[in-house]
């Protein structure tokens, strides 16, 4: 009796951990969502004073028109999904050009393009 009663003890002690673990990755997948979303939206807008604000302004190219300005970005943001990498940063694929977005200070900011190789 005394062993089903550790037993019992144990297994919810592992449920709440194993739970506990699962709560902040769901937390970061609704922040990224809610920034996606903005961010995404103000792209296809052209609105440039959003984007700006969602970028991380040490890293924010000079060339915002080339980079989000274009009918092929907006298109292309418009429909486009993110693929998450290990370190829990996420990359938007458009043609040939990536762009790459991960938290910093806290929260999620678009901080650099590249060639999509």
């Amino acid at each position: 009796m005394r062993r089903a009663s550790l037993c019992l003890t144990l297994a919810v002690f592992i449920a709440a951990v194993v739970c506990a673990a699962n709560v902040p990755s769901a937390a970061a997948q609704g922040e990224w969502a809610s920034f996606w979303t903005k961010f995404k939206t103000a792209v296809v807008k052209g609105d440039r004073q959003a984007v700006l604000s969602l970028s991380d302004s040490t890293q924010m190219p000079a060339d915002y028109a080339a980079l989000f300005g274009t009918r092929a970005a907006k298109r292309c943001f418009a429909r486009a999904r993110a693929v998450k990498d290990e370190q829990g940063g996420y990359s938007v694929f458009c043609g040939e050009q990536g762009y790459y977005f991960k938290k910093v200070r806290g929260q999620f900011r678009f901080t650099e393009s590249f060639a999509n190789d």
